[in-house]
């Protein structure tokens, strides 16, 4: 919050304490998402909920034409399976969608552009980052 105060943002960003999964349902819900959808995502939570929370946001509709979503710490070891996703054609995705047992399953037909952002960790650690804009989105 001290960030957000010196950034002069107070009333413009909202932080939310919480699971990544159930914060994602609030926002679509009750939240400022509500059907517009987001502009821009920025994830830097736990690694292994980039994906079940992106194909999420997909379901719901927070994922939409032009979005853009910035995927930190994409290296070393990175998060191979929230690549693949982003990176994957339709038929990949349903391939991928197969083998999910109980999560989101997303909208295989969504696709992203992707573009490498080099950036450094203060000890001058690589720590890319992926940035995906939504440039294909399925109608229905």
């Amino acid at each position: 919050m001290a960030l957000v105060h010196l950034a002069g943002l107070e009333d413009t960003v909202r932080v939310i304490i919480g699971s990544s999964t159930d914060t994602i349902k609030w926002c679509t819900t009750k939240g400022t998402w509500g059907t517009a959808g987001a502009d821009f995502v920025f994830l830097d939570h736990l690694k292994p909920m980039y994906t079940p929370d992106l194909r999420l946001m997909e379901s719901l509709g927070v994922v939409r034409m032009g979005t853009v979503i910035a995927a930190d710490n994409m290296v070393k070891p990175g998060n191979p399976p929230y690549h693949e996703w982003v990176n994957a054609d339709k038929n990949k995705k349903e391939e991928i969608v197969k083998s999910i047992k109980g999560e989101e399953k997303g909208k295989t037909g969504i696709r992203y552009e992707n573009t490498w952002i080099e950036s450094w960790e203060l000890q001058a650690v690589p720590d890319d980052i992926e940035v995906s804009i939504v440039v294909e989105y399925p109608e229905a």
